[in-house]
């Protein structure tokens, strides 16, 4: 299941959320508090002190990362899938090496009847995937803005 869902992934050029909730939050860091973003990292560890390292001339990392994003079929209803989506935020201070926010949001659909089927959400390139998908983002990124980091 794990290759097929990585094979799905692939082929249909599904993006990591966390890239755009991370985008997104650094936006609204700029507007609100003046905060200039000085780049990306890619983070390979996720020890913070390790993090902060990569970036030597920053104040500050914001390290988010998808840490589930899935799809199943639901229990008993086995025709409709949910698209399980976790994130985890947190802000590093570079001086220090410390974590100074952190926060966690994760998204799982209850039942409805206009749950999905597996075709809805494969078919056009997993357009209804990355729509499940971005409505997660859309949550964690507003979870993270007002109650992790106060923008």
């Amino acid at each position: 299941m794990i290759s097929s869902g990585n094979n799905i992934i692939r082929s249909n050029h599904v993006a990591d959320p966390a890239d755009g909730i991370s985008k997104e939050l650094m936006a609204a860091a700029t507007k609100k508090c003046g905060v200039k973003a000085t780049g990306t990292v890619k983070v390979t560890d996720e020890n913070p002190a390790s993090i902060a390292k990569l970036a030597p001339n920053a104040d500050y990392v914001l390290d988010v990362r998808t840490i589930n994003w899935s799809m199943a079929y639901y229990p008993m209803h086995l025709g409709t899938y949910r698209v399980i989506y976790s994130a985890k935020l947190r802000l590093i201070d570079c001086k220090t090496g410390k974590v100074v926010a952190e926060g966690f949001h994760a998204r799982i659909p209850e039942r409805n009847d206009n749950s999905p089927g597996y075709d809805d959400l494969i078919d056009h390139q997993a357009a209804g995937l990355k729509k499940e998908l971005q409505i997660g983002a859309k949550e964690a990124q507003a979870t993270f803005k007002s109650n992790i980091l106060k923008l």
